[in-house]
C-alpha cells in the first residue's frame, strides 16, 4: 500500500459532523453504540480543559481520515503523569497507508511537550492487525485489565 502523510489537528467545533460519522464506525468495530447525546458530551470534552481529554483527527484531501482519543492520568506507582490512548480508528479506505502511526506519534510529540514520559492503551485480544503496528512500536506488557461494574 501506498503510504501518505496526513495532516495532524485537533479538532474544531466544525469538524463534529465528520468526527461523528467516523466515530460511529470504530464504535461498530467494537460492537458498541453511543447515543447522541453521549457523542455530543464526548465531543464537548475535547473543548473542556479541566478534562484533561484530547482528540487528534489525520486529514487528508480535506477529509478525517483518523481519530485518536486520548487523556493524562496520574500514575502513583511512578509519582509521575502518563497518557492513557483511548481510541484509534482509521477509515477502512486509508488503512495500511501509516495513518495510525501518524497519530501514536502525535499523542507522543504532546508527551513530549508536556514532559510526560509513558503512553498506554489497550486493544481487543483479536485485533491481530492493529497489534502488527503496536508491537513495532510499544512493549506489550503483562498486565491483564478488568472491569468492575459499580452497583
Amino acid at each position: 500500500m501506498n503510504q501518505i502523510e496526513p495532516f495532524i489537528k485537533p479538532p474544531s467545533q466544525n469538524d463534529f459532523s465528520e468526527w461523528k460519522t467516523l466515530y460511529i464506525k470504530y464504535l461498530a468495530f467494537y460492537k458498541t453504540k453511543l447515543t447522541d447525546q453521549q457523542l455530543s458530551m464526548l465531543w464537548s470534552w475535547f473543548f473542556a480543559p479541566e478534562k484533561d481529554m484530547y482528540c487528534n483527527l489525520a486529514v487528508h484531501a480535506n477529509k478525517i481520515i483518523g481519530l485518536v482519543h486520548f487523556r493524562e492520568y496520574l500514575r502513583p506507582i511512578k509519582a509521575a503523569t502518563a497518557v492513557f490512548m483511548d481510541d484509534l480508528y482509521v477509515d477502512n479506505n486509508f488503512r495500511g497507508m501509516g495513518i495510525a502511526r501518524c497519530l501514536i506519534k502525535s499523542v507522543n510529540n504532546f508527551c513530549l511537550d508536556k514532559n510526560i514520559p509513558l503512553v498506554r492503551w489497550a486493544t481487543a485480544h483479536d485485533n491481530q492487525i492493529a497489534m502488527q503496528l503496536y508491537d513495532k512500536i510499544a512493549l506489550k506488557t503483562d498486565w491483564n485489565i478488568y472491569d468492575m461494574l459499580v452497583e
